[in-house]
């Protein structure tokens, strides 16, 4: 949980940062998509937790296939799609996320 556990997300020098507890998770902002997503309460938990330190750990569904959650609640979250990876990102102010990123 300590290693997962999703903290916020920042953006600077052209990344996407996914600040963990132990780790950051940078992701090149121009390599990315985003789009806006459906809560992910009816999605199929394969490793992590839902709900325990909030929704992180990979995840697969029919509307979505599979792809890593970091959330602090199911609602609120938008998709950030890479070439051969997918994160669920979730935040209070998810909306002015999705303004800042670039979409497809």
């Amino acid at each position: 949980a300590l290693f997962h556990m999703f903290l916020l997300i920042s953006i600077n020098d052209g990344n996407l940062n996914i600040n963990r507890s132990l780790r950051i998770k940078r992701i090149p902002l121009k390599e990315i998509k985003v789009e806006w997503c459906p809560p992910i309460m009816a999605e199929h938990l394969i490793f992590g937790s839902g709900d325990w330190f909030g929704y992180w750990g990979w995840f697969t569904g029919l509307s979505m296939g599979r792809y890593f959650a970091y959330s602090v609640k199911a609602s609120d979250c938008f998709l950030v799609e890479l070439e051969n990876e997918r994160y669920l990102l979730g935040c209070e102010v998810a909306p002015l996320w999705l303004s800042a990123l670039p979409q497809d």
